[in-house]
């Protein structure tokens, strides 16, 4: 049972919980999963977790290797690793044993990955006009500038590992 006390701290707090960022960040997550199932159902080709967006949105159309990517996404070259494995079962990617380095992979987008990428993209741009509908058009570019600059600033936000810790 709460005391009186606890519970007024909690009635003093209830003006600022619509402002919690976590709260806000997940509402956001959860509004975009929804909105992608239910406007581009078509669209939504696989079983696509966050972490493989992250995985996709960072392979460039001529590929790399497992520590770049893992550099790009901002995660340990394991979770890389992992991440890499499910998406070549799904047929997203091919990973192929570097014939200059056999320490390193080449990974790159099968035409079902670039497909799946190409439609992200769309969906980005759908997503935003839906945005722009809700906010306005500048609001929008304020708020993805606003975003973006946070992302940028605050760089690395994985488990660093001894091969991540000197990339940047």
């Amino acid at each position: 049972m709460l005391t009186e006390g606890v519970k007024k701290k909690l009635q003093e707090t209830k003006p600022e919980r619509n402002k919690n960022i976590g709260r806000l960040i997940y509402k956001l997550y959860r509004y975009f999963v929804s909105w992608q199932e239910e406007k581009c159902p078509d669209k939504y080709l696989y079983k696509i977790k966050p972490s493989h967006v992250a995985l996709l949105a960072n392979i460039n159309v001529y590929g790399g290797n497992n520590k770049e990517l893992a550099q790009r996404a901002s995660v340990s070259k394991q979770a890389m690793s992992k991440l890499l494995n499910e998406i070549e079962k799904e047929g997203i990617v091919e990973i192929e044993r570097d014939k200059d380095d056999c320490r390193s992979n080449n990974i790159e987008l099968t035409d079902k990955g670039a497909e799946l990428l190409i439609s992200m993209w769309e969906i980005n741009h759908l997503m935003v006009e839906d945005f722009e509908k809700h906010l306005g058009t500048a609001k929008t570019q304020l708020f993805l500038e606003l975003l973006s600059e946070l992302v940028d600033s605050i760089g690395y936000c994985g488990p660093k590992d001894k091969e991540t810790e000197n990339l940047g």
